[in-house]
């Protein structure tokens, strides 16, 4: 979409864009938006929760409307540092089948705009929207000396948000989250940074979701680089030697 009023449009929201325009919210400043932002300018709640639903989707699309590395003989890679963030749901098909369908789809709705909503909070970048979670990177596209941090205090923040969601299924709701920190490599390209597609395979994101398998319902696990990244602001615990093995390359 080349557009605002397109985007939209394409949700059926056209007769948002004279809003829209009157407070110069353009593609740039979508990703920004929070619920606040839009009822303040008038956005009814219904409208809201498309909205937002929709810009976690943007975000996690967004590099596929960047010029891909390679793709005009300009592109350069670089080692960046990122802190990478997995979040999945506990039990995800457990939860599903105590559930209709629709308000299945529905949670995982809801617990991906709790999730979205605070990494954006927290200048994360929402890399893949999962079927029950999502992936995150911090440090991205520039990075920033607090980016594991703010990476484990949204961690912290969408665990307490996401148990909130109880009484919409009917049963706890929780997430396992797995943080990594590392080089990665990411390609450059003469009109603006992307991260090639290869990234979501490489060590540190890998490591990341074998974190997230680790963790407790409710629970966080992170890398002792992410340990060493993000200060003595948090009270952790030991978890001790653990090997993982055959990481991607």
């Amino acid at each position: 979409m080349d557009s605002v009023e397109e985007w939209l449009e394409s949700l059926g929201l056209i007769e948002l864009a004279g809003c829209f325009r009157r407070n110069d919210i353009d593609r740039s400043v979508l990703p920004h938006l929070s619920d606040a932002d839009l009822e303040k300018i008038g956005v009814s709640l219904g409208h809201r929760r498309k909205i937002l639903h929709a810009i976690t989707r943007l975000d996690a699309t967004l590099q596929a409307d960047l010029d891909l590395p390679g793709s005009d003989g300009s592109a350069r890679t670089a080692q960046q540092l990122l802190t990478v963030l997995v979040c999945r749901m506990t039990d995800a098909d457990v939860l599903a089948s105590r559930l209709d369908p629709e308000r299945a789809r529905a949670l995982a709705r809801d617990v991906q705009l709790t999730c979205g909503g605070v990494i954006r909070a927290y200048n994360g970048f929402l890399a893949r929207l999962l079927e029950d979670g999502l992936i995150a990177f911090f440090g991205y596209p520039e990075v920033e000396q607090d980016d594991a941090e703010r990476a484990v205090r949204a961690a912290l923040e969408i665990c307490a948000g996401v148990e909130t969601l109880e009484a919409t299924a009917g049963a706890p709701v929780t997430v396992r989250i797995g943080i990594a920190s590392g080089l990665v490599e990411v390609g450059i390209s003469a009109s603006e940074a992307c991260v090639r597609a290869h990234t979501l395979r490489a060590q540190t994101p890998e490591l990341a979701a074998r974190l997230q398998r680790l963790a407790d319902p409710g629970g966080i696990v992170i890398s002792s680089a992410t340990r060493a990244l993000a200060g003595a602001g948090f009270e952790l615990r030991d978890l001790g030697y653990c090997e993982v093995r055959n990481l991607a390359p």
